[in-house]
């Protein structure tokens, strides 16, 4: 996980098994923290103790819910414009430990005491006798989901064609903004919010067409394959772009490096 949010050391100690309320008796409470690796599967993190209080706000310009005000956010700093990222929410529970927990006392003879607990968190002995590993709700981790998202960060719609930019320019086979070894894009950015990109040879034949019209995005992209779906060869390329809503025009160049 990039980044978790958990209960606090305190409030993972008074959780009650049996309910979502902190006032019952001590036999029912979880009676210690959980943080740190899953001692069962010990490259899953179970958290911090970092508390729920981190992600809550007093303003009032957030949706009321029960009397409290919630935001819960997160802010990534370092991202490249136009390179595809991922984010998902997903919910997890530290599983089900073991009812006993065995520990080794030491005594003055360099001998061991064996000393068996009960696991107050586990009171009915489920999953005996080893428990299992932390379990993840599977909700957020497909498409499908509203809280799994793709995006691309970029700029916003611009009205100068003298800002329009090709990204990477040259472009090498080795750049970043090649996203898979079976598709391979280069970036206009800082178009208007309705434009038309033609893309031609350094002879004058149009190999491409892009109709750009988004309102939130000057960003657009090209798959570098031509009308025809074939890859385009190394060289100089020529791009037209004609902005539709004022008609101004822009002609620029790009190179593509193998």
């Amino acid at each position: 996980p990039y980044k978790q949010f958990d209960l606090s050391a305190e409030e993972d100690s008074l959780h009650c098994i049996y309910s979502n309320s902190y006032d019952c008796p001590r036999e029912q409470r979880r009676n210690h923290a959980i943080s740190g690796p899953d001692p069962y599967s010990p490259w899953f993190n179970l958290g911090d103790d970092t508390g729920m209080d981190m992600v809550r706000l007093d303003e009032a310009d957030w949706k009321n819910i029960d009397g409290i005000i919630y935001k819960y956010s997160f802010i990534d700093n370092d991202v490249v414009d136009g390179i595809e990222y991922t984010y998902s929410i997903v919910a997890y529970d530290m599983g089900v430990e073991p009812t006993y927990v065995t520990r080794y006392l030491p005594l003055e003879d360099g001998q061991f005491k064996t000393v068996i607990d009960t696991n107050f968190s586990n009171p009915n002995e489920w999953a005996n006798p080893d428990g299992y590993a932390s379990i993840e709700n599977s909700k957020g981790t497909t498409i499908l989901d509203r809280n799994f998202t793709i995006v691309y960060p970029g700029i916003q719609p611009q009205n100068n064609l003298n800002d329009v930019k090709v990204v990477p320019n040259p472009y090498f086979s080795r750049s970043k903004f090649k996203e898979s070894e079976f598709e391979r894009r280069i970036r206009f950015t800082n178009l208007p919010k309705k434009c038309r990109i033609n893309i031609f040879t350094i002879s004058g034949e149009l190999i491409f067409q892009i109709d750009h019209e988004n309102e939130f995005s000057g960003n657009a992209w090209w798959d570098m394959r031509t009308l025809n779906n074939q890859e385009v060869a190394p060289g100089l390329y020529l791009y037209h772009i004609e902005n539709q809503t004022d008609s101004n025009e822009k002609i620029g160049k790009f190179a593509v490096i193998r």
